[in-house]
């Protein structure tokens, strides 16, 4: 499968190497749908989202699905081993706990990366009945400013980077997320119906499925925040 990278710019200067299960520039991929580019080629489809020179605008119910295509969503599950998520935001708006990648529910499977009304960024894993979640201080994401955020997981020990840098305040030790059956989304909750939405720009997604070491986030923070901001 792997062969198929020749669909990436090895310019673009982010870590590239068998583990990277989704690549989304949003600042470069327009149209109602388009497929990301990494090996798996997951279909995507836009409702709202539209598409600016820096990224994907989303305006408070705007989202983007990850579609099944033969399977190809799979290796988004996570549900063992380790992973690492990054992606370049900028928000107007805090007040609706703005998502950046969720696949799964509350206490029941799955994951979210989440952004809290107060500035706290987090992620969660999810099994039936119980979560464990990682969350950053309040204040550390503040609204009309670019930011590279990222969280990696080795083992139950999970870690969160803005610009790179581990700014992890409150920690848990993780379970594994349960499989989901429902398709990832970007923006918003999964089942759509909570208060959850993003109000400003996201401009690239990345999601590994290994650890990336704190020099690779410093790596990758370098070498994708100018294409958005």
């Amino acid at each position: 499968m792997w062969e198929t990278l020749d669909r990436i710019d090895s310019s673009e200067g982010f870590i590239l190497d068998p583990s990277l299960v989704l690549y989304l520039p949003l600042y470069r991929l327009d149209g109602a749908s388009f497929m990301s580019k990494d090996a798996y080629g997951h279909l995507c489809t836009v409702t709202g989202a539209l598409w600016t020179p820096r990224g994907r605008s989303f305006d408070g119910d705007d989202y983007i699905e990850l579609i099944d295509a033969g399977g190809a969503d799979s290796v988004l599950n996570f549900t063992s081993g380790d992973f690492s998520i990054i992606a370049a935001v900028r928000l107007t708006s805090l007040a609706n706990n703005p998502v950046i990648l969720c696949r799964g529910l509350y206490q029941a499977d799955g994951y979210y990366f989440q952004i809290s009304s107060g500035g706290a960024f987090y992620f969660m894993t999810n099994q039936a009945g119980t979560n464990q979640a990682t969350e950053t201080a309040a204040g550390s994401v503040l609204v009309n400013t670019w930011y590279i955020l990222g969280v990696t997981r080795a083992g139950a020990v999970v870690k969160l980077y803005r610009n790179g840098v581990d700014v992890t305040d409150i920690s848990g030790s993780h379970i594994n997320p349960k499989t989901c059956t429902r398709t990832p989304k970007i923006g918003i909750y999964d089942d759509k119906s909570s208060n959850a939405f993003d109000d400003g720009l996201i401009g690239e997604v990345l999601a590994y499925n290994r650890t990336l070491n704190p020099l690779e986030m410093q790596h990758n923070d370098l070498a994708t925040k100018w294409r958005c901001v």
